[in-house]
């Protein structure tokens, strides 16, 4: 049996999320739906299910370790850690507000070329 869920999202999130399902010619319940069934098939709610490499990734996922701590202990470089975050099934870690906001920053001084 299916139950509705109550969450509180901030606008503008509500709003891209909306359009990303939109755009995925989905909803953002089968989104949500997805994310969910992913995780709990990853073993993440099971005791001792994951091995601590495994733990360390969702540690890094869920925003609970930096991406250097993350790399330190499993031994990897970036790119073999996103490999093994999207093998594990989990989402990527959101950037901080102040990464993101530096990110804007850098985005705002790139000189375009223009056409010719």
């Amino acid at each position: 049996m299916d139950r509705n869920l109550t969450i509180r999202l901030d606008e503008a999130l509500l709003a891209r999320s909306h359009a990303l399902a939109a755009s995925r010619g989905t909803t953002l319940t089968e989104i949500i739906r997805r994310m969910l069934e992913g995780l709990n098939a990853s073993g993440v709610g099971e005791e001792h299910a994951m091995n601590g490499n495994q733990l360390c990734l969702f540690a890094y996922s869920m925003g609970q370790v930096s991406r250097d701590e993350a790399r330190r202990k499993l031994g990897v470089d970036d790119h073999t850690l996103a490999v093994l975050l999207r093998e594990a099934g989990f989402p990527p870690p959101r950037a901080s507000e102040a990464d993101e906001e530096a990110m804007l920053h850098a985005a705002r001084d790139v000189r375009l070329r223009k056409s010719q």
